[in-house]
């Protein structure tokens, strides 16, 4: 497959080419491997999908990501340009949204999918809206319009100026409405209980962005628990069995078990629901530790043995393999590398990104609920398990991919590599005295780098649990700081501590724009910060 450089969909991969290219004469290549695999990764999937969806839809699901428009560029970028003919009148009002309207809001939430974690094998589910509105095949509308409200959402980030005529934000709670009645309804009837759970993602992801963490947490905890009663939890396997029995939830003794969701049809769509089930997870997570309240979901208590996700394309080309296979427990006791260790993971391929953030955010909300459990009732706390928690987040940290600041800015996977390292570092933290006091300094200071690789975008509305860590490491480092002002220490010493604390606190006052409870964090640390001034 051919680039074309007058292709803006193409931009992006023809700068990538020429780095690499520099990078080969010049003698020096850190990041080729790295980039080189990705590049040929997305041009297959391009490939893949121009020639499998080209037939089912004219609908676009590409992005381009750049770093600054062309100056002679005056239109918005795809997928927020062109708007459809139909868009005139109050078009919101009819009850099923015409085709070209449907396919300009839905390729704008697709276009963003990587970034809410959700997973859709593009052939299917254009073909699927080629489907009549009431075919058991289409989308229920549980989905559509929560895909609807999503992209009135991503309009008014893309254009910050309501008045905009790209911009959606007035609909936005329109079609909240909408979506959380045709969510009841998808519910109280069974029909279509994936695209519920999908949309419900949605609804959830979109309560958070905006701020609305309790509303999150409540419309969170019922797919939580719909994912339970559907066994979501407990799909052991990512390679597709025809003969499999379907997982039945459990049922109230005397009372006949209801089947809730038919077995997968094939590979993808068992990889639909392994991907769904770990998008709901994390959501739990992020919901739970907003709110201080606990998450939905358990692993001990609700016995959550599913196997972690894989990375698409295997699912997609059925490259599967048992040796690969993963759950969340086996991270919950992993153990910093010896020579057993290193063999067993060196057997497996790599964790796709999506694995890592899932994995970090665990480790993180399990730090923090041991440590709040052993602060209100210490005796429910077994030592051991503390440290078993510790070496499983120094083994998770040291199985990452390393940050590479140098790495071009707007590579649409690279805040789920950033973000796994914060929450890890944000976990290891959460330990505390458990952390002697020079692991939680270079933990800290590793935070406050990985701030630099960020990309702008993702600094400015990325994920909410954020705030928290960067208030952790702010706190470990102003402490350091009081020890060496206490003990003289030079001012290239304190000053060099300034800076890693600056950086954090400014990317927490970007975050507080769009999550504004992070200003508490931000304060408490500038009131830290005041009392060690006082102090010299």
């Amino acid at each position: 497959m051919s680039l074309d450089p007058s292709s803006p969909r193409d931009i992006e991969w023809v700068d990538i080419r020429a780095a690499l290219a520099a990078e080969e004469a010049s003698g020096t290549k850190p990041h080729r491997y790295f980039l080189e695999q990705h590049v040929k990764k997305l041009e297959e999937k391009l490939e893949r999908l121009t020639e499998e969806a080209s037939s089912a839809s004219n609908l676009s699901v590409s992005r381009t990501v750049s770093k600054s428009p062309s100056p002679a560029a005056e239109l918005p970028p795809r997928p927020f340009h062109p708007r459809p003919a139909e868009m005139t009148g109050r078009w919101w009002d009819a009850d099923v949204l015409p085709p070209a309207i449907r396919d300009y809001l839905v390729g704008i939430t697709l276009a963003f999918a990587d970034e809410d974690h959700l997973y859709f094998h593009y052939p299917s589910f254009l073909a699927s809206l080629a489907e009549p509105p009431d075919s058991p095949q289409a989308p229920h509308r549980a989905l559509l319009e929560a895909m609807y409200l999503v992209a009135c959402y991503y309009t008014s980030v893309a254009f910050p100026n309501p008045t905009s005529t790209y911009s959606l934000v007035r609909l936005e709670n329109h079609f909240l409405a909408r979506a959380r009645k045709a969510q009841t309804d998808s519910l109280a009837w069974c029909d279509r209980l994936m695209d519920y759970l999908k949309g419900t993602c949605l609804v959830t992801g979109y309560f958070i962005k905006r701020g609305r963490y309790l509303e999150g947490y409540h419309h969170q905890c019922g797919a939580s628990r719909m994912a339970l009663s559907c066994g979501l939890h407990q799909i052991v396997s990512p390679i597709f069995d025809p003969n499999a029995q379907p997982t039945l939830p459990p049922a109230l003794t005397g009372q006949d078990k209801t089947i809730l969701l038919p077995p997968p049809a094939n590979q993808i769509d068992l990889a639909e629901r392994i991907m769904c089930f770990w998008g709901i997870y994390l959501r739990d997570k992020v919901a739970s530790i907003v709110t201080g309240f606990p998450p939905a979901l358990n692993e001990d208590q609700d016995g959550i043995i599913a196997v972690l996700p894989r990375p698409a394309a295997e699912y997609e080309t059925n490259d599967l393999r048992h040796e690969d296979i993963e759950t969340i427990m086996d991270t919950f006791k992993a153990t910093p590398p010896s020579t057993t260790a290193q063999q067993a993971v060196f057997n497996r391929r790599p964790d796709s990104h999506f694995t890592c953030h899932i994995k970090g955010m665990a480790l993180y909300e399990r730090a923090r609920a041991v440590m709040n459990m052993e602060q209100k009732a210490p005796e429910r706390v077994d030592q051991r398990d503390l440290a078993t928690l510790h070496g499983a987040i120094k083994a998770f940290l040291l199985g990452l991919p390393p940050v590479r600041d140098a790495i071009e800015e707007g590579l649409p996977f690279w805040s789920s590599i950033i973000s796994a390292h914060t929450f890890g570092i944000g976990a290891l933290l959460e330990l505390k005295d458990r952390v002697t006091e020079g692991e939680q300094v270079d933990a800290a200071k590793q935070m406050s780098r990985l701030i630099v690789g960020m990309p702008e975008q993702e600094g400015l509305k990325g994920c909410c649990v954020y705030g928290h860590c960067w208030a952790a490491g702010a706190e470990v480092l102003v402490a350091h700081r009081q020890r060496l002002i206490t003990r003289r220490a030079s001012q290239a010493e304190v000053a060099e501590v300034d800076g890693y604390i600056a950086r954090l606190m400014e990317a927490t006052k970007k975050l507080s724009g769009a999550y504004p409870n992070f200003a508490f964090q931000l304060n408490h640390v500038q009131r830290l910060m005041e009392m060690t001034s006082v102090s010299e």
